[in-house]
Order: C-alpha cells, then structure tokens, then sequence
C-alpha cells in the first residue's frame, strides 16, 4: 500500500481500485468482508484514496457493502 501511496503522489491523477476474485458462486461471506476491511484499513493508513472493493465469483461481480471509503481527493 505505501508503493501505491507513492505512485499516487507522483501521478495525481490515479485512483485505485480493488477487485477481489475466488472461485465459487456464494454471496459475499465473511472472509471478502474481512479482506475488504483489511484492504481498506491499509488504504486509510497510507493515504490511499480508493474506490469502492468489488468481489467477482463465477456467478457475479458486485460492490462489498458497508466499507468505509475515503473521501479525500488525489486530483
């Protein structure tokens, strides 16, 4: 995470977006949510802007509900 928070400083146009792939065609469980606070949570740290998470299974991709994204502007 601190890489992309370099990459961001340098360009600042970048966003960062995460898509979290696994095989299956379940709904969210709770490791994508675990995963999505953990990734969140690093962004917060390094001052990483992002994106909403997405989760894509073979049945659908979709927006991981209830995590916290920053607000702050990189542009």
């Amino acid at each position: 995470m601190e890489r992309l928070a370099d990459i961001i400083d340098a360009q600042s146009s970048v966003r960062v977006a995460f898509l979290m792939t696994r095989p299956g065609a379940d709904a969210i469980t709770p490791t994508d949510l675990e995963w999505t606070r953990l990734l969140t949570d690093a962004a917060e740290r390094c001052g990483v802007d992002i994106e909403p998470v997405f989760r894509a299974n073979a049945a659908d991709v979709v927006c991981v509900p209830d995590h916290p994204v920053s607000h702050r502007s990189v542009a």
